[in-house]
């Protein structure tokens, strides 16, 4: 059995579609044949909205971040514990 790869690949997922769609390729949808590019070549197609949400934050929002992060962690809660036991 042969893998397909590259665009042998693509022309499967172009002649699957023109048979179960009664269309050819180039009729469908932009959106439509960057889904089967995709899926053909492997990529993903969705965008990871967690990195494009940090890369828009402002530098005083990180800086509240990272500043909640410390504050809710161990380390912040062992060194204030033992401040009140010792002080």
């Amino acid at each position: 059995m042969e893998i397909l790869k590259g665009s042998n690949m693509i022309r499967y997922f172009e002649n699957l579609v023109r048979a179960l769609m009664d269309l050819p390729f180039k009729e469908l949808s932009q959106t439509e044949q960057k889904v089967i590019q995709s899926i053909a070549e492997g990529t993903p197609v969705a965008e990871d909205v967690n990195e494009k949400f940090m890369d828009q934050l402002t530098f005083g929002e990180r800086v509240s971040d990272s500043t909640a992060t410390f504050i809710g962690s161990w380390s912040f809660t062992v060194v204030f514990l033992s401040d009140l036991w010792c002080g």
